[in-house]
């Protein structure tokens, strides 16, 4: 953003009309122009449960972040930072770009040197373990927040909030919820050791 392109013309004429050399030279400018570039961001959050819904304690959710930059400059140096959301705990992140750095994981996951090219995108998973046992329909919410460069100033002043595509509304936090249910087990045996053992399983 902000590069300047500069041209100036000449024009090579015969001023004295001596039919032999063109000796006069007549400049045309210089002209400047200035190129406006910027990146422009979109950052989903889409939440998958990987060993099949529904989403139960103690399972493994995981969320699969995209930043897209539609833009035409390279947005370099983004930070994401994202608070682990109640009802979890953290486990692991793959996929990040090159050059991207965890800071921190906990309670607040903060990654920095996140940089994504013009008309490209990139994709990493944060993978979370839910909390057991948790009573069936807890929701659990969560929205991170992307900082970057959005005028090429070299500060990274733009902040963009995840969005949950699987929803009409515009940066909205996602939101799974919880299904669980006790599992009861009760054992009847004959005192005497004489009948047959007779076990109720509730699931």
């Amino acid at each position: 953003n902000g590069t300047a392109i500069v041209n100036t013309g000449r024009a090579f004429y015969d001023a004295d009309g001596d039919g032999l050399t063109n000796e006069a030279v007549a400049l045309a400018g210089p002209i400047t122009d200035t190129v406006t570039s910027a990146p422009k961001i979109e950052i989903s959050k889409e939440s998958a449960d990987p060993n099949g819904a529904p989403l139960e304690p103690d399972d493994v959710l995981r969320y699969d972040i995209t930043i897209e930059n539609t833009g035409n400059m390279d947005a370099l140096g983004m930070v994401f930072t994202d608070n682990i959301p109640t009802h979890t705990t953290y486990l692991s992140i793959g996929d990040l770009p090159a050059g991207a750095t965890i800071v921190t994981t906990s309670p607040e996951l903060r990654i920095t040197g996140i940089n994504v090219g013009a008309s490209s995108s990139v994709t990493f998973r944060i993978r979370l373990r839910v909390d057991l046992p948790l009573p069936n329909g807890t929701t659990i919410t969560n929205q991170g927040l992307l900082a970057y460069d959005g005028d090429g100033n070299g500060s990274t002043e733009s902040l963009e909030p995840t969005d949950d595509p699987s929803t009409p509304a515009l940066n909205d936090p996602t939101v799974v919820s919880v299904t669980s249910a006790p599992v009861i087990v009760i054992t009847m045996g004959d005192p005497a050791g004489v009948g047959p053992e007779i076990v109720a399983r509730a699931l």
